[in-house]
Formats: C-alpha cells, sequence, structure tokens
C-alpha cells in the first residue's frame, strides 16, 4: 500500500526500507521500480541526485533488476542538469547488455539529435559523452550501424556541432 502512495517522500522512504531491509528480488524490483518513477516524475535535481545514487547501489545487488529498466531511466537525460544526464549515461553504460545495446544506442542517437537541433548553447562534453557511449556499446555489442552512419552523417551537416564532435563523430566512423 505504501509503494502506491502520491507523496514522493513518503516512496522515496519506502524505496529505502526496502533496499536496507530485503534482498529479495520482488522487493528489489518494486524498490528500482518506484525509484525510477521519482526520477522521471520530480523536479528536484537533488532528490534526482539521491535516486541515481540508490539505483547505482541496486545495480551492484542486482544488474539485471536495472538493465531490465534501463529504457525508463533514459528518460532522465532530457534533464537540464549536467550532473544528472552524466550520471545517467554511466549507469545506462554499466548496465548495458546485448540485449538492450541497439535500442539504447538508438536512444542516445535520439536525445543526441534532439539535444543539438534544440539547444542554442552547445555543452560539448555532454555531446562528447554521449559520442563516447554510444562508440563504446558500438564496440562491444557488434551490430549492423547502418542507422548509426545515417544519424552521423546528418549531424556532421548541422551547423551548431563543434569541431570536437566533429573529430569524434568522424572517429567513430573510421571504427564502423
Amino acid at each position: 500500500k505504501l509503494s502506491q502512495s502520491k507523496s514522493s517522500s513518503v516512496l522515496y522512504e519506502c524505496a529505502n526500507t526496502l533496499l536496507t531491509i530485503s534482498n529479495s528480488q520482488k522487493a528489489l524490483k518494486l524498490a528500482s521500480s518506484i525509484l525510477i518513477q521519482l526520477l522521471n516524475s520530480t523536479n528536484d535535481n537533488n532528490i534526482k541526485l539521491m535516486i541515481l545514487q540508490k539505483l547505482s547501489k541496486l545495480k551492484s545487488i542486482s544488474p539485471k533488476l536495472i538493465e531490465d529498466q534501463i529504457i525508463e531511466i533514459t528518460d532522465s537525460l532530457k534533464s537540464d542538469s549536467f550532473d544528472i544526464r552524466m550520471q545517467v549515461i554511466d549507469l545506462i553504460r554499466e548496465c548495458s547488455s546485448t540485449k538492450s545495446a541497439e535500442t539504447i544506442i538508438e536512444l542516445l542517437q535520439q536525445q543526441l539529435s534532439k539535444y543539438l537541433k534544440e539547444k542554442s548553447s552547445i555543452d560539448s562534453e555532454f555531446i562528447g559523452k554521449l559520442l563516447e557511449n554510444i562508440d563504446f556499446l558500438i564496440q562491444k555489442f557488434v551490430f549492423k550501424p547502418s542507422s548509426i552512419i545515417s544519424l552521423f552523417s546528418n549531424l556532421i551537416q548541422l551547423s551548431n556541432v563543434d569541431e570536437s564532435s566533429s573529430i569524434h563523430i568522424s572517429a567513430i566512423f573510421n571504427k564502423i
């Protein structure tokens, strides 16, 4: 019943308690679902950072659980907070698998494309991190990257892609 509360603080405490007192898969799954729900619904960046720390802790206990919910976690890449986006990218990288790699690459590509089109001031460190993770996933989980080639071709033509990102995109092309 507590896990269905409308209060964010009650939900957070419920998830935290489940993580503290139980290692059963059912309890861990409920805790991760609550945390991800909060991650995607709260506006407070400090709470999001605390939730990401809890999810990282949960990943060390049950990596499969986080891997199964990685798509929901990627929604937090839309955050305006640089720290949140970076922690989400790190968590995604650590939890990717053969099963999820292609979907994650597509989500990272969409995020990269949207970010480049919408942002007037480009955060080259974030773009570099997105490109680095796409490259990592391509190298780690070999598959046909035809959609990646067309996306990167389009990205390189955007006027607001900085030189560093263009070089990174070209390096990925060479590896493919």
